[in-house]
């Protein structure tokens, strides 16, 4: 199946808008072959000649941060904020970290380039340099350095939402996301009749994949990586049963491939890409285990539907302590969008904030799980304690999330990544973006690289802010909460 983007701009207000920002940012370019480079290039010369490289490759990648000046080392969300006793070896832990991130995202890069002796020798390169950081003694002015050049970005443009009149049009998104809230939770439970949709459970994970995600995972100081058994039984345990309302090809889980140069799906082998990544909840130090299961697309229902695109998804994350131990489960689409909640334990959305989260219930039991996605809009509309063996199950793949940093194109020999250097998808491209532009979110709807989630159009927030669970929930039972399983 081939997905082919064609949804255009219908705005010429906001066409114009953007045609004027772009004046005096488009420079003509060098395509000639960069200079061979010393085997003992300055490590500054070598940043610059990656950065130039990938850029003229249009191969650079939005996976991880890269810290300004060191290419070789990347950072998430929170990992400025990251506790860090003040020793050295503590700090170089914290740098080795950022080195495994930046490894995995630079090395996909230059796997993806057109000219493979340069990106051979700038890998070599690159790989002398964070030996040489990492080998330097950290005294506090270049610890201090470090972290300032590790703080994220916020994913919301200022600019967009000073020209969007946010302080006005916010009144409307509110409005807006207020009733889809509502009309979701009243659709939401088991009043759904979903017996005879089709399931489909994740496959064993290969005894590669569970490498692959040890040796990718970044060790942050006070968090050990599981060891292989430990990680092996977190993967099966949590990777999720989806039992899909399945309509059309569009509603069968997948993958997105490369056909030469144009974004293609098989559904012929479903696959969901998982990461493991270390992260902060509510003070404590956890693990993140992040399922993503993808689809063709997302179906109109009408002539004109802003929500229809090449595209879909769900990511399902599952938050544990270093013991193995639930603290959270929750989801969003891969464009950031329908953020749900699912505790273990009795909890409310806080009131006190722009937009409040959405918890259809508390799920308490601690293995897997059965996740219920309805067709054409692929929202969870149930979740519950999965049986043992479902009749007629089909199976999906496993495999890692990086795969879609270098994607192999089919008949041309070369690789080239799902996402573009910003992280998003071009080809899954929404018209809701159009309307959406005041939330100051970057293109809403398209599908996005993991770090780069704003999951509020009200307000600001990132999936991967460390202080998400803390700022959206309320640890009580309340009156009238909703039955947990």
């Amino acid at each position: 199946m081939t997905i082919d983007a064609r949804f255009k701009c219908d705005n010429p207000l906001l066409a114009l808008l953007f045609s004027l920002a772009m004046v005096g940012c488009v420079v003509p370019g060098s395509v000639e072959r960069p200079p061979t480079m010393a085997s003992n290039l300055p490590c500054e010369q070598v940043a610059t000649r990656y950065e130039d490289f990938t850029k003229k490759q249009r191969v650079q990648t939005a996976y991880g941060m890269p810290l300004d000046g060191a290419p070789w080392f990347r950072s998430f969300r929170g990992w400025d904020r990251w506790p860090v006793a003040d020793d050295p070896d503590a700090r170089r832990q914290w740098l080795a970290a950022t080195a495994t991130l930046g490894n995995r995202a630079w090395t996909a890069a230059l796997m993806n380039a057109d000219d493979q002796a340069m990106a051979g020798t700038l890998q070599r390169q690159m790989q002398r340099c964070a030996r040489q950081a990492l080998d330097a003694t950290v005294d506090d002015a270049q610890w201090n350095a470090w972290m300032d050049r590790s703080a994220q970005p916020s994913a919301y443009r200022r600019w967009q939402r000073w020209l969007g009149l946010y302080p006005i049009t916010r009144i409307r998104l509110k409005a807006g996301v207020r009733a889809w809230q509502y009309d979701y939770l009243a659709d939401y439970g088991a009043s759904q009749q979903h017996s005879a949709w089709q399931v489909y459970e994740a496959s064993v994970a290969a005894p590669a994949l569970i490498d692959r995600l040890l040796a990718e995972a970044p060790e942050l100081p006070g968090l050990p990586r599981p060891d292989r058994a430990l990680l092996t039984h977190w993967v099966a345990e949590h990777a999720p049963v989806f039992r899909l309302d399945v309509a059309t090809d569009a509603d069968r889980p997948g993958r997105p491939v490369w056909m030469e140069d144009q974004l293609a799906f098989d559904v012929a082998r479903p696959v969901a890409h998982v990461q493991l990544l270390p992260w902060q909840d509510r003070g404590e130090l956890v693990w993140q285990l992040i399922y993503t299961l993808w689809f063709a697309g997302r179906p109109a229902e009408s002539g004109w539907d802003p929500y229809a695109g090449a595209l879909d998804g769900i990511l399902w994350r599952v938050t544990l302590d270093r013991d193995g131990k639930l603290r959270m489960r929750d989801s969003i689409h891969p464009c950031g969008c329908y953020h749900v909640l699912f505790p273990p334990d009795a909890v409310v959305a806080a009131q006190d904030i722009a937009e409040p989260a959405v918890v259809p219930e508390v799920v308490r039991t601690p293995g897997r799980v059965e996740v219920a996605v309805r067709r054409t809009d692929h929202l969870i509309v149930d979740v519950s304690p999965a049986a043992v063996a479902a009749d007629g199950a089909q199976r999906y793949r496993l495999a890692a999330y990086t795969d879609l940093l270098s994607m192999p194109m089919a008949g041309t020999g070369q690789r080239r990544a799902l996402f573009g250097a910003d992280g998003l998808v071009p080809e899954s491209r929404r018209s809701e973006r159009w309307y959406l532009w005041p939330s100051g979110v970057r293109s809403p709807g398209t599908m996005r690289i993991w770090g780069r989630h704003a999951i509020a159009f009200v307000g600001s927030r990132h999936f991967d802010d460390p202080n998400l669970f803390a700022d959206l929930l309320v640890d009580q039972q309340p009156e009238g909460l909703i039955n947990a399983r």
